[in-house]
């Protein structure tokens, strides 16, 4: 009875591997504070926001780093949650300073979870970027492609190159080129090239109480087309089981988010009201304070990123906090083959509908900063953006605050748009009536969600935006 009580407990061990994970306990912490060229948000065809909405669906509050890598991993104890996932992604020509690597380290040694997106080639010296941190772990990302380039390409399909993983049992992960990794003899294969020649392209390893895992592509993370990206092949499954590997939790349980208040739509909204850096729990909370009456009024409706299916209530007035998208555009990476090929969304906010605007696929920066930091000037005031899509005047109806000729600033598009070895192609005279806001009487657009979130609740911008929103409430005007 002893022996076949043992199999029994070894049977339900083995098909159990992993505890159910319970939502709202561990956070996802996306780094966008170096330049980084795709963005969690981004709705566009290389944007993560289908990641983001995968989070979103198992309860993991997700948001995006805007300060020194120090700085936020220091502030993590205090927001609730019992561990972060911390995601480091390809960003352009830059490094981490000691203090920053410091910090990855010992938030992994201490049990934090590290995921890493990488690229071929060392693509914008983002391998030696990330080795920075990966190498004093035991994983080591290669500058060379592992994959098949093919440059006579009919379709989207024919840039894919096969990956399979005998760990979490999956044979079509398809990504383009990865970058091959090696490791030491602790850290272990996740996802492997092809049959034919095994390159490592996605490897894991324990360092002290916690885990990183790296992974050589990131284009089978993009929002694609089905045919590219997270939704080809087995490479949504292959997220999931990666962020359960990290987690050592299954991820069963869908959640449903109800609205905390009336006029908050968080079903439409990408960010939630909840304590992450990027959630909007301070900024609702001061609307309120405010305004108390707002926690029982039926006619406004508050979307922060909208997904690009929502539909906007028309009979309610609507207060939309956007973030940019990306458009393809010609470089050495993929843009030329992918524009030709038709990879290029612009209807990602076709919500607006016949509203009197449009959001135009870009970014504000100065032109020598990193375009994370952006100040604009706007009747006397100084407004700090971390990133700004553009919005323009259709018609007559409406106001839009205009930047000043003054400021030596280009609306650029973001992610793919450096050519030529890495000179920036900038567009300083394309759009000259770019702005940060929009409104007329039913409607009020605006350009930087991230202005209003938690992290930056102590910024002026945060309380210049707040005396804007609730003007516009009271009169349905900005001034």
């Amino acid at each position: 009875m002893k022996k076949i009580l043992l199999i029994l407990l070894f049977i339900v061990s083995c098909s159990k591997k992993f505890p159910d994970y319970t939502p709202f306990t561990v956070q996802l912490i996306y780094d966008q504070s170096h330049n980084n060229v795709w963005g969690l948000w981004d709705h566009g065809y290389c944007g993560y926001s289908h990641i983001a909405g995968v989070l979103k669906q198992y309860g993991i509050p997700a948001s995006v780093n805007l300060e020194k890598l120090d700085e936020c991993i220091s502030s993590l104890p205090s927001l609730g949650y019992r561990n972060a996932i911390l995601v480091l992604s390809v960003a352009k020509y830059q490094q981490f300073d000691e203090r920053e690597i410091d910090a990855v380290i010992n938030f992994v040694h201490r049990g934090g979870f590290l995921f890493i997106i990488a690229e071929h080639d060392n693509m914008y010296n983002c391998a030696t970027f990330l080795n920075a941190v990966t190498k004093k772990m035991g994983i080591t990302i290669n500058s060379d492609a592992a994959g098949k380039d093919n440059d006579t390409v009919q379709s989207l399909d024919d840039l894919n190159n096969r990956g399979y993983s005998k760990k979490f049992k999956l044979n079509n992960v398809l990504h383009m080129l990865s970058a091959s990794l090696s490791g030491t003899t602790d850290s272990f294969e996740v996802l492997l090239r092809d049959h034919e020649m095994d390159s490592i392209i996605a490897a894991g390893c324990r360092y002290g109480n916690g885990k990183m895992l790296v992974v050589g592509d990131s284009e089978m993370f993009w929002n694609g087309d089905g045919t590219v990206g997270i939704h080809a092949g087995d490479n949504k499954a292959f997220f999931k089981h990666c962020l359960e590997w990290l987690l050592e939790k299954h991820l069963v349980h869908t959640v449903k988010h109800a609205a905390t208040v009336p006029y908050f739509d968080v079903e439409n909204s990408y960010i939630a009201i909840d304590n992450s850096p990027s959630g909007v729990e301070h900024f609702i909370n001061s609307l309120a304070k405010l305004n108390p009456s707002l926690l029982h009024d039926d006619s406004l409706n508050v979307i922060v990123i909208p997904k690009p299916d929502c539909v906007i209530n028309s009979t309610k007035r609507n207060i939309i906090f956007i973030e940019p998208y990306q458009k393809l555009m010609p470089s050495t990476v993929w843009g030329k083959r992918l524009i030709s090929l038709g990879a290029v969304n612009t209807k990602v906010y076709s919500l607006l509908g016949d509203s009197n605007c449009e959001i135009l696929p870009c970014l504000i920066t100065d032109g020598d900063s990193n375009f994370f930091d952006v100040v604009i000037a706007c009747k006397k005031k100084s407004f700090h953006f971390h990133t700004l899509a553009g919005v323009i005047k259709k018609g007559n109806a409406g106001v839009l605050a205009q930047i000043p000729s003054s400021l030596w600033g280009e609306v650029s598009h973001p992610g793919l748009e450096v050519i030529n070895d890495g000179i920036p192609l900038y567009q300083p005279n394309d759009f000259d009536t770019a702005g940060f806001l929009y409104a007329d009487k039913n409607l009020l657009v605006i350009g930087d969600a991230d202005a209003i979130a938690n992290q930056n609740r102590n910024t002026e911008t945060f309380q210049e935006i707040l005396s804007i929103v609730m003007r516009w409430i009271k009169t349905g005007k900005l001034e």
